[in-house]
């Protein structure tokens, strides 16, 4: 109940919508298709890949940040924890993706750490980065066969 009248999170449901629309006529055709044939690839992208960097990333980097005073620190709504989390988040993606592919992370990075101090739990943001990834591999699929 909580989570359907959770003005921010329809907003940023709402935003990567938008994004992915922005995406889909930025990307070349197809772009993803390979991702989407490929079933284990699939879940890599949409269960595995959400479900492993969120319990690293906003469940172990980014709690044991907030034990801390500095972690705590907050510019505006975002803590110290989450935009260092997230820099670190847009550095692990720089190993395997162009620049601006990691650096695009940053922002839906940030909104994951944010609910991940709102609700105080992991999963919401699994099943968030999980969205982000499903709205991106809809935007690189369309347009033909890449």
């Amino acid at each position: 109940q909580r989570f359907a009248k959770d003005g921010p999170l329809w907003l940023v449901l709402l935003l990567s919508v938008v994004a992915g629309l922005v995406l889909s006529l930025l990307l070349p055709p197809g772009f993803a298709l390979p991702i989407v044939a490929d079933y284990w690839r699939l879940a890599a992208f949409v269960v595995f890949y959400p479900l492993l960097e969120e319990y690293v990333f906003r469940g172990f980097i980014q709690s044991e940040l907030l034990l801390t005073r500095m972690g705590q620190k907050r510019l505006a709504m975002m803590t110290f924890a989450n935009g260092l989390t997230s820099v670190l988040f847009v550095l692990l993606h720089f190993v395997h993706r162009p620049p601006l592919w990691a650096l695009a992370v940053f922002l839906p990075s940030l909104a994951l750490g944010y609910f991940r101090e709102r609700y105080r739990a992991v999963w919401p943001c699994v099943l968030l980065h999980a969205w982000f990834n499903g709205v991106y591999l809809v935007a690189g699929s369309m347009g033909g066969s890449g």
